[in-house]
């Protein structure tokens, strides 16, 4: 491994490039905003009309001088990144950027994610490519970042996927006391033939009136549990993690090597829930490549980035490795500090910090620890390498579901009015652009595989990387379509973060990985 890659490992991809220039579109004011009805707050997204922003205080303080351009911060999002971006952007001046509480009169839209009204965005005014919004999240990145829909999608859309998500099981719905197609007096609920079919073993509910579900996701639901229930019979010696399908910062996780443990805890959650809970379980990584101190596992938070369209996918070159507080043990399974490397509960173990500031070590310390435990691995072409593979797959994989480009179906379902709408024929692009960042979770094991344990839709960002891994955000999405809104003004954030960058040698930056 090359001395370099103890400081910075370089990465055999395209670098983002950078829009420096002012070109001429710059020289001329710009192009007037087409403003409908501003959305509705019902949207989930929309500003409140209370809110006073920055752009409309402007309007009065300055009104012959119009910004070059505006952008929208939903008062929901409560996301770091486009906290930072937003102060980023308004870094640049009065005249530049300007926050405005009219998302359909912006340039770039940073929405809540849960909260983003697609409909209306589809159905804004054609712009010229040039100048059609930008927007932070795709409409079904849910399928990817939910543990759930994540487990079965990639099941189905990778032939591969067993070579780098370990064998997993998506249950829950079969257990809910209320899933059921019709009702209990033409048919009996699902926990009652789960009991047939396991033999009654178990002290599953039965809800009196149940509500209606779709029988085939109930059945398939129940051959899941069938499923893994063989697949633990079949390999007493595995150990597997049980994780909620929506969960978050450790909660509800458990490891354990009992089929009547998983069965009786995913009931339990579902007895009193007024939805179906989901739950993931997954066999359990028990040879990790383990860290000095103590032998410590840890597990690998890379930031990926999608724009579409086109459909490219950037890596960011540097990732936060959170590790353990306390020393691998395979036989004390509830001892989470020796399993889960979760900030949100490694925090509280008394040994918290000892080995690492905040239980984070960055790729140059990880690439200092192979160094010494396999001298001949070179980071870059045998460990970032299969990181960067496994989210190129993943995001083809749902390529279908992300793309902006308005498809044939959805084209054809839209009025023929309606931007992107077709009303029965071909396809048409839709009037934006999407943009997001997803936070990838891997294990590495003991052979130096990678593994992909989850994906995050709103990821954290460690605090050392936030503002290199922003900054290169607009740099590569923001500033080549809107130059004229950086022409100058956001040299000293740059030198700002370079600064900061330069004092230890490591530089974070995206890295386009696809297409080559």
């Amino acid at each position: 491994m090359a001395a370099s890659a103890l400081q910075s490992h370089a990465v055999n991809t395209t670098p983002a490039t950078t829009a420096e220039t002012t070109d001429a579109r710059c020289s001329a004011s710009p192009s007037a905003a087409i403003v409908p009805t501003p959305p509705s707050s019902s949207s989930g997204d929309a500003s409140s009309s209370s809110t006073t922003h920055d752009a409309d205080e402007a309007a009065i303080m300055a009104p012959n001088v119009a910004p070059f351009h505006q952008y929208y911060l939903s008062d929901k999002v409560r996301f770091s990144v486009y906290d930072t971006m937003h102060e980023m952007l308004q870094s640049t001046g009065r005249h530049n950027w300007q926050r405005s509480s009219r998302m359909d009169a912006c340039q770039v839209i940073l929405g809540d994610r849960f909260g983003l009204a697609y409909e209306q965005l589809r159905a804004l005014p054609p712009r010229d490519e040039e100048s059609k919004p930008l927007v932070n999240y795709f409409q079904g990145s849910h399928r990817l970042t939910l543990k759930g829909s994540m487990t079965k999608l990639l099941r189905d859309a990778c032939p591969d996927v067993n070579a780098f998500l370990p064998a997993s099981f998506v249950i829950g719905l079969s257990l809910h006391p209320k899933s059921t197609e019709t009702t209990t007096a033409q048919r009996p609920g699902p926990p009652a033939r789960l009991l047939a079919r396991l033999g009654g073993r178990f002290d599953l509910p039965v809800d009196p009136a149940p509500q209606p579900t779709r029988r085939r996701d109930v059945e398939a639901d129940a051959a899941e549990l069938v499923a893994l229930e063989r697949a633990m019979t079949a390999n007493p010696a595995f150990m597997w993690i049980v994780k909620p399908s929506s969960g978050s910062k450790g909660a509800g996780i458990f490891i354990t090597q009992s089929f009547e443990a998983i069965v009786t805890a995913v009931a339990k959650a579902n007895a009193d829930a007024e939805r179906p809970v989901l739950y993931v379980v997954q066999r359990y990584i028990d040879r990790p490549y383990l860290l000095a101190p103590g032998g410590r596992k840890f597990d690998v938070r890379i930031w990926a980035m999608l724009v579409s369209p086109p459909y490219d996918i950037y890596v960011f070159d540097q990732g936060s490795c959170r590790t353990a507080s306390m020393s691998y043990d395979a036989a004390k399974l509830d001892d989470l500090y020796r399993h889960i490397t979760n900030h949100d509960l490694q925090q509280h173990a008394d040994s918290y910090g000892a080995a690492e500031q905040g239980n984070e070590m960055w790729f140059s310390g990880l690439c200092l620890q192979l160094s010494r435990t396999h001298p001949t691995v070179d980071f870059d072409a045998e460990v970032f390498s299969k990181m960067t593979s496994i989210i190129v797959k993943t995001l083809r994989a749902a390529e279908d579901l992300l793309r902006v480009d308005v498809s044939s179906a959805v084209s054809a379902a839209l009025p023929p009015g309606a931007a992107g709408g077709s009303g029965g024929g071909g396809s048409s692009a839709a009037p934006y652009r999407g943009f997001q960042i997803f936070g990838y979770d891997l294990m590495v094991d003991s052979d130096l595989n990678c593994h992909l344990l989850e994906i995050n839709g709103s990821p954290g960002v460690a605090k050392r990387w936030l503002e290199p891994l922003v900054l290169s955000t607009i740099e590569t999405v923001v500033a080549p379509r809107f130059p004229c809104g950086f022409a100058g003004q956001f040299a000293p954030v740059k030198a700002r973060v370079a600064e900061a960058t330069a004092l230890d040698g490591e530089s974070g930056r995206w890295m386009k990985v696809f297409p080559h």
